[in-house]
């Protein structure tokens, strides 16, 4: 059972320092789960294998036009035990928006 789940967290407003308008920072979570039946050892490899290519999948990508790359911002355990392992990857993409 590999899987990963992509979510939107939320988004702030920060000023433009480069002119009118604002910029939003988007804040996005992947989740990755690995699960063995055989050992914790083996799920906890296969969730970082995982993370691991999400990582190289995003983190300096531009997503979309209008977008900034995406920038990792920060990695965590979310779950072990016996045999799953589930890991996030935290990122952050901005864009400018319209004062209107």
């Amino acid at each position: 059972m590999p899987g990963v789940l992509v979510t939107y967290v939320g988004s702030r407003l920060l000023p433009d320092e480069g002119g009118g308008g604002r910029l939003e920072r988007m804040t996005w979570t992947a989740l990755v789960a690995a699960k063995s039946l055989r050992s914790k050892a083996e799920a906890k490899e296969g969730g970082y294998g995982l993370l691991d290519g999400v990582k190289k999948a995003l983190w300096g990508e531009i997503v979309a036009p209008g977008l900034t790359p995406a920038e990792l911002t920060r990695r965590e355990v979310v779950f072990q035990d016996s045999g799953l392992a589930v890991y996030a990857a935290t990122f952050e993409i901005e864009q400018r928006v319209s004062p209107y």
